[in-house]
């Protein structure tokens, strides 16, 4: 999706509001803390939102605000679907945001 938009759209930069707009509409719209499939589509959503924001060199304050929107949503995914495949690719996309922000910081 993210190359896609990118390519449709122009420079990373220019797709980071349609992968932000998009990830927020995948969480007010899914059942995403209920459903495996829908929090596997919002954690794939955000992990293309993380992966423009490292395209598009984002400032350390704005990987800290994704980093607290991942942790956001592991939360809600972890009471029912902490052993799904959405919640680990969640756990991941924290943890590479940690790691980034530590070399960063």
């Amino acid at each position: 999706t993210s190359i896609f938009l990118e390519r449709a759209c122009g420079t990373p930069a220019h797709v980071l509001p349609l992968l932000s707009g998009h990830l927020s509409s995948l969480r007010a719209t899914l059942n995403w803390t209920a459903d495996a499939a829908a929090l596997a589509s919002v954690s794939e959503a955000a992990a293309q939102l993380v992966e423009a924001k490292y395209d598009a060199g984002c400032p350390p304050a704005e990987m800290r605000e994704m980093a607290k929107t991942t942790g956001e949503l592991l939360h809600g995914a972890e009471g029912t679907l902490g052993a799904s495949e959405g919640a680990e690719g969640l756990r991941m996309l924290a943890t590479r945001l940690r790691r980034h922000l530590d070399d960063v910081e």
